[in-house]
């Protein structure tokens, strides 16, 4: 913004300079105070001064009117740029989820599996695959509830992942992540 608003104050400048009254010296025609010339053609003098007047209330609006036009424009391109991001990640997932099903149909099981954690981790697994059944339709207190009842640290980890790039229900979260940690307790004997 900032050689925009050098431009603007240059021409704004300019325009001011262009309609400063001529004071006799330097070949222009002698003014009265209030800018009254003393020729009788002197009334077509006036006109470049009007013209600059306009120009400077035109500049002075452009200047005003910029940042709401810059902020508009910016806007627009966020909004272009969360669509293409959600373009790309659903161009992801859908990618990654049909590689599985062709290296698992051709027995390639262990690919089949690396790509299957690779969804895992982007939280990009469907809702059928989702160790909570309908899982995407439960609120809060209803994905708390059900991540309660999860016994295994991968399921766990999976809603984690699925909440986290999803909904991101920060409640959903911190229950799973407290889920996870009575569960390490257990295991290792601490009550």
């Amino acid at each position: 913004m900032g050689p925009f608003l050098g431009r603007a104050t240059a021409m704004v400048k300019a325009m001011a300079e262009q309609a400063q009254p001529f004071d006799g010296a330097g070949g222009g025609r002698p003014r009265w105070p209030g800018g009254i010339a003393t020729h009788p053609d002197a009334g077509r003098d006036r006109v470049p001064a009007t013209w600059s007047a306009r120009g400077l209330d035109r500049a002075i609006d452009t200047v005003r009117a910029t940042p709401n036009r810059i902020g508009a424009l910016l806007s627009r391109g966020a909004h272009a740029g969360d669509v293409a991001t959600k373009t790309l990640v659903a161009s992801r997932d859908a990618a990654l989820e049909s590689a599985e099903e062709v290296t698992r149909r051709e027995g390639a099981s262990g690919v089949a599996n690396a790509i299957r954690n690779a969804r895992t981790v982007n939280g990009s697994l469907v809702d059928e695959e989702l160790p909570i059944s309908d899982y995407t339709e439960l609120n809060v207190s209803g994905a708390v509830a059900a991540v309660k009842e999860l016994t295994a640290p991968a399921e766990i980890r999976i809603i984690v992942a699925h909440e986290e790039v999803n909904k991101n229900r920060h409640g959903v979260v911190s229950a799973a992540q407290t889920r996870l940690a009575a569960i390490a307790q257990e295991v290792v004997g601490i009550n």
